[in-house]
């Protein structure tokens, strides 16, 4: 048997982040999980004897040096009801780094070894405790960058998404059926009623699934939203009001971002990619050439810019230039901020008279707040056509796994439909049955190869 199925030792992981915290995890799982575990642990005898799904209190022993190392409580899984299948422990200890790093020593040394990334949800499969489809959810939730995101990825947990993917198979299967009655036993064909209509139901089925892997695109890539102006105007300052978070630089100093940053942040049930870009000057710096290079891609590349202008000042040659190139383009939106601070009367009454869309032009206080709001309102607006109206409900392929075996199956229904129309033998159209079901079975693990599964599950992260 591969090494991929062989599953049976003992292993652990710590399932939260390795960082200093009220509370961690540290989970293991194996047929000698228990007993391995019992050996480090104060409580032994009762939890050698305890049934499955039990809390024991008690410490982590280092026998070696004959002391303490943590007060814990420990959860207990027996086999078959846990969610590898197998005997599990899972230990809710202190958040110290040391602590942690301590307990997990102690687990390697009585016998356990590190679990691979996505092992413990592997085991799940190997163990049918969960189908691919869930595997890849779980995997899905961990990473979802939105609300929305998080949400799909709860359906397919739930088993929505094999459901379906199994209902299409059978319509397959039961075609399959009447077609091998014909084959098996030679009969008229007029003495059989071949379901031809499950064979459209499936192809409708199949393109609304592959049609929705293009609407998970638009969800999780996000809109690319880039901060411009003018050094000092106000970019980092917005930058982290969008974030609600300091994760940008704040400076009087002109010139502090000399690259640019990037972070996301959800507005409205959107995602956006948000770049703080370096201020648009004359440099004499290379290093600050190049990142004022990157930030004019940056903006040639980007679905929305919200240009600074700092509207206390004098403009800028820069901001001179951008207005005068950009006083048209309907996805530049023009903020003059600082308005907190004296007005520079010509530098507004330039800006109104220049910018054509007047929508497109607001006054802000990233200081005080004044105007942030509805800045938030006409973003949403420029943007609604990102927008995607999406239910709980709904079935959303989100794996390019998922969505390559989908068009397969559905080139096989395609080939499938053409022989029919053509009246090829029945065994011709069998063959297109059969890679049709062996797609959907992929999709949910029913038939898998050792490289599709090992592919998957490593890119899980340590601790699932």
């Amino acid at each position: 048997m591969s090494k991929l199925f062989e599953r049976d030792d003992d292993i652990v992981a710590l399932a939260t982040p390795f960082l200093s915290s009220a509370l961690c995890v540290i989970r293991s799982s194996g047929d000698s999980s228990i007993s391995k575990f019992s050996k480090i642990f104060s409580n032994h005898l009762a939890l050698n004897s305890a049934s499955g799904n039990t809390i024991h209190y008690g410490y982590i022993l280092d026998n070696d040096n004959n002391c303490k190392v943590d007060e814990v409580v420990v959860c207990l899984y027996r086999a078959p009801k846990s969610f590898t299948g197998q005997d599990a422990i899972e230990v809710i200890a202190h958040g110290s780094m040391i602590g942690i790093k301590k307990i997990i020593d102690l687990f390697l040394k009585s016998g356990f070894r590190m679990a691979e990334p996505g092992e413990f949800t592997l085991r799940s499969f190997l163990a049918k405790k969960i189908d691919l489809t869930k595997a890849e959810a779980i995997n899905e939730i961990i990473f979802a960058k939105t609300n929305k995101t998080y949400s799909l990825a709860v359906n397919k947990l739930s088993g929505a998404l094999f459901v379906k993917i199994d209902t299409i198979k059978k319509y397959i299967l039961n075609f399959l059926s009447a077609v091998s009655v014909y084959l098996d036993y030679e009969v008229d064909d007029h003495e059989i009623n071949i379901p031809f209509d499950l064979i459209l139901n499936s192809k409708a089925e199949l393109k609304k699934l592959i049609n929705s892997y293009k609407v998970y695109e638009k969800i999780d890539h996000g809109v690319a939203l880039v901060l411009a102006g003018s050094v000092n105007a106000g970019k980092s300052s917005l930058f982290n009001l969008f974030l609600k978070k300091d994760r940008s630089i704040v400076s009087s100093h002109p010139g502090t971002t000399r690259d640019y940053i990037e972070a996301s942040f959800e507005l409205d049930g959107i995602l956006f990619n948000l770049f703080d870009t370096a201020g648009l000057r004359d440099a004499d710096n290379f290093v600050e050439r190049l990142g004022i290079e990157k930030s004019n891609s940056l903006i040639k590349e980007a679905s929305l810019v919200i240009y600074l202008i700092d509207v206390s000042s004098n403009l800028t040659r820069d901001d001179f230039l951008f207005i005068d190139s950009n006083k048209s383009n309907s996805k530049i939106l023009f903020v003059l901020n600082k308005i907190d601070l004296k007005i520079n009367k010509s530098t507004e009454e330039f800006v109104r008279s220049n910018v054509l869309n007047s929508s497109n032009l607001i006054m802000i206080s990233t200081k005080n707040l004044e105007g942030i709001d509805i800045l938030y309102d006409k973003i949403k607006t420029l943007v609604s056509y990102e927008r995607v109206e999406v239910g709980f409900d709904d079935i959303i392929i989100s794996s390019r796994r998922q969505v390559q075996l989908l068009e397969k199956a559905y080139d096989s229904i395609l080939d499938l439909l053409s022989k029919i129309d053509r009246q090829l033998s029945y065994d011709m159209l069998a063959f297109d049955a059969y890679e049709i079901i062996n797609c959907l079975g992929e999709i949910t693990g029913e038939v898998s190869s050792e490289d599709v599964l090992d592919n998957m599950f490593k890119n899980f992260c340590l601790g699932k």
